[in-house]
């Protein structure tokens, strides 16, 4: 190997070691907690009160739910008797029109 290759190199390798350095962040005489990797399990009672919980959540979710598509099914009413009070006076109006102009072609001169 070539004195040239030789200096890329050591350059690379005091680059890789600087990169490292930066990733491993180092000891600083600090230690871990003695239980963080110690998984602690819920008691009964926790987790009878977690499930309550998401319980009143959901039926909480199925009454809005609930008043929501009443709602709607009321909207969607008013908005079908307004069309059909709508229908009904457009229909009795045209009869009536109808109505008086069959009595002008009636008694009409010839």
């Amino acid at each position: 190997m070539t004195a040239l290759h030789a200096q890329g190199d050591e350059t690379s390798s005091d680059s890789l070691n600087e990169d490292h350095d930066k990733l491993v962040p180092e000891q600083s005489g600090e230690t871990g907690s003695f239980d963080e990797d110690i998984v602690r399990v819920p008691t009964a009672d926790e987790t009878a009160g977690t499930i309550a919980r998401a319980q009143r959540t959901l039926n909480e979710l199925r009454r809005r739910e609930d008043l929501d598509r009443q709602r709607e099914r009321d909207e969607r009413a008013e908005q079908l008797t307004r069309w059909h009070d709508d229908d009904t006076e457009r229909a009795e109006a045209a009869a009536s029109e109808e109505h008086d102009s069959d009595a002008l072609d009636y008694g009409g001169a010839r």
